[in-house]
């Protein structure tokens, strides 16, 4: 399968296949997803949580064999995780990355019902002490707000103490198949813009993306890490009855792509 491989940051391929290539999921797509079993992650974590190679895949002209299906169990506990993750980069000014996601399942999720989809991390920690303390630069994640259309939240590190660090941007993700694309900037004029379901992006003004969030962000080093999957949420989300746990609500995910400097596209 062509989607779902993992780019190095630099002009090269990382070298390693993502899932598999033939038409049978489970034939062709190598689980665990870790380099060590032939995927192209540098590590999984399934803690109360399940990761599996589920069919077809998520592209929209050409889905592939497969994607990476994640879901967290019912009743779990904060640190429930259902992810993939990205050692490859490092202390990256600017990161570019792409995936495929399918929310079909998380319709209709109450107010203060949220999970986080995507992380991109620094090596160090900022601020310096605190309770804001943190490495993540930028988190996606889904949170409900009572209606049928959930929003796509980007939580952006920046150097504001009165925002308790923290700079917050939401559009609407009606439930089904989307691509969601990003660039991370790091300085003190450092930014993250969002873009959903744009087939071609030109810079980052062309077209204007969805979520654009800024500020300075030069305190953390940069993108060292990078992670994809179900983690980080809510009480509401884990609850074991009425929650938003168990196979019946499993997302997908495919098609990550991540590099320095161009876009990407769908």
């Amino acid at each position: 399968m062509k989607s779902f491989q993992m780019k190095a940051l630099a002009l090269a391929v990382l070298g390693l296949a993502g899932f598999g290539f033939a038409s049978s999921a489970f034939a062709t797509c190598p689980f665990p997803y870790d380099q060590a079993h032939g995927g192209a992650w540098s590590a999984q974590l399934a803690n109360q949580g399940s990761l599996a190679a589920g069919s077809p895949g998520l592209e929209i002209a050409t889905p592939s064999a497969c994607k990476m299906a994640a879901f967290l169990n019912s009743g779990s506990d904060p640190t429930a995780t259902a992810a993939v993750a990205d050692t490859s980069p490092t202390n990256e000014a600017s990161y570019h990355f792409r995936f495929y996601i399918d929310t079909s399942t998380l319709t209709n999720l109450p107010n203060l019902t949220s999970v986080q989809i995507f992380a991109a991390n620094s090596a160090n920690t900022f601020p310096l002490s605190g309770n804001a303390q943190t490495a993540a630069m930028l988190r996606l994640g889904i949170a409900g707000n009572g209606t049928a259309t959930p929003n796509l939240v980007a939580v952006y590190s920046c150097n504001v103490p009165a925002q308790n660090y923290v700079c917050l941007g939401t559009t609407p993700l009606t439930a089904g198949v989307h691509w969601i694309e990003g660039h991370l900037s790091k300085g003190v004029s450092g930014f993250a813009n969002i873009w959903v379901d744009k087939a071609s992006i030109a810079s980052d003004s062309s077209p204007t993306p969805q979520i654009a969030l800024t500020g300075d962000n030069s305190g953390w080093n940069g993108v060292d890490l990078a992670a994809l999957g179900l983690g980080g949420a809510s009480p509401n989300f884990r609850k074991a009855s009425g929650g938003f746990g168990g196979a019946t609500h499993t997302v997908g995910f495919d098609a990550f792509d991540s590099r320095r400097q161009t876009f990407i596209g769908q």
